[in-house]
């Protein structure tokens, strides 16, 4: 998987997260406040009802009394348009949603009232039969069943007040619940988070110190180093360019080296054979000389020396990067090497007047080395400083 599709599928996962706490937080304060809002209306509407009904039974009970007492028809009219009045609040109560021993005692109190009319019924037929004893005893029977429906009624409002109370407990809870389950959901998007990010980091990192060893390896000149990754990424693309950059410069240089050796050894060959024609006219074999011929001749053979250990430097240096062993130590005294270094390089230095002082000790200066190598040390040190 790319790092970008990684990172996209971190980042949305987290959102995605995030989303859901925060719809499930919004939907249930929004249930808990229209929970509040519906039980304020119907602790509302309960309580209004239910003191509606008291002040309606008291009145009911004070119709009845005026209505045993005077006989007049009117009381008795009053009397139905209240107990009318009282059976409509029912009806209402009956529409409201009513849970448990609220629904208990609304079912009793109904059911005293469903009782009631035969109660009014044979009180009315003793009041206007002119039975003055029949109607006090109705009378007193009726406002035996009107105290318990009022008694009822409080019973009723009491149940309502008890279950509008479980029912903000139980918003309440909902609420809590709502808000453990989103500090639950804010810590594991959290260690999420931080876990995410701590295999990314890390994915990242590995690919990098790899690709770093890597480059440390060239820049030496280890062209052979390889990255190995088994990933399908962008740094598994980044390692197979590097891998290919790495192949094509230990291509170009072996190309080099062995371009420098093949043109080395060619140059060797006809560069001996200029270095031994001068030396053959040295010698006088073709005839004699000036000294002003054997002045140049001399001059030519030493530049001829001085390239060919320019030559064998470069093949020093070619068979050195491809490994080769080339050093010879051994016990030397290095004096004789440099009075020869200075005798080589004294003729190239007079061209410019300039002339090498000796001040060497007496004794031998013994080292452990390669005299050749040494050699031409000392010729390259003398070289530049001329």
């Amino acid at each position: 998987m790319k790092v970008a599709a990684k990172l996209s599928g971190a980042f949305g996962l987290l959102v995605l997260l995030f989303g859901l706490t925060l719809v499930y937080h919004v939907r249930t304060t929004r249930h808990a406040v229209t929970m509040g809002f519906e039980l304020a209306g119907v602790f509302a509407r309960l309580e209004m009802t239910a003191a509606q009904q008291l002040d309606d039974l008291d009145r009911l009970e004070e119709t009845a009394s005026k209505y045993w007492i005077t006989g007049d028809e009117r009381y008795r009219a009053r009397f139905h348009e209240i107990m009318d009045a009282i059976d409509g609040s029912l009806r209402r109560i009956a529409g409201m949603p009513l849970e448990g021993r609220e629904r208990e005692e609304f079912a009793r109190l109904e059911a005293l009232w469903r009782a009631l009319p035969v109660r009014v019924f044979l009180f009315e037929a003793a009041v206007s039969g002119g039975d003055r004893d029949g109607g006090a005893a109705e009378l007193d029977r009726l406002q035996q069943d009107l105290t318990a429906l009022r008694l009822q009624a409080r019973r009723l409002g009491g149940a309502s007040r008890e279950g509008i109370r479980r029912r903000l407990d139980s918003s309440a809870d909902a609420a809590r619940d709502a808000e453990r389950v989103s500090v639950a959901v804010a810590l594991v998007t959290l260690l999420l988070s931080v876990l995410i990010a701590t295999l990314i980091v890390r994915s990242i990192t590995e690919s990098l110190r790899l690709l770093q060893h890597g480059t440390r390896e060239v820049a030496g000149g280890n062209f052979a180093y390889r990255i190995e990754t088994k990933r399908k990424d962008e740094f598994a693309q980044l390692a197979r360019a590097f891998n290919r950059m790495t192949e094509h410069l230990g291509e170009l240089d072996r190309m080099k080296r062995d371009f420098l050796s093949n043109v080395s050894h060619d140059l060797k060959t006809p560069l001996a054979s200029m270095q031994e024609t001068s030396r053959i006219l040295l010698d006088g074999v073709p005839g004699a000389i000036t000294p002003k011929q054997r002045r140049l001749l001399e001059l030519n053979l030493q530049s001829g020396q001085r390239l060919s250990a320019m030559i064998a430097k470069i093949l020093d240096l070619s068979a050195i990067e491809a490994g080769s062993p080339l050093a010879e130590v051994r016990r030397q005294d290095l004096l004789p090497l440099v009075r020869h270094a200075a005798e080589v390089a004294a003729s190239a230095l007079a061209e410019g007047q300039l002339r090498i002082h000796l001040d060497l000790p007496d004794h031998p200066v013994l080292a452990d080395c390669d005299a050749e190598r040494i050699a031409r040390v000392l010729d390259n040190l003398l070289e530049n400083a001329a």
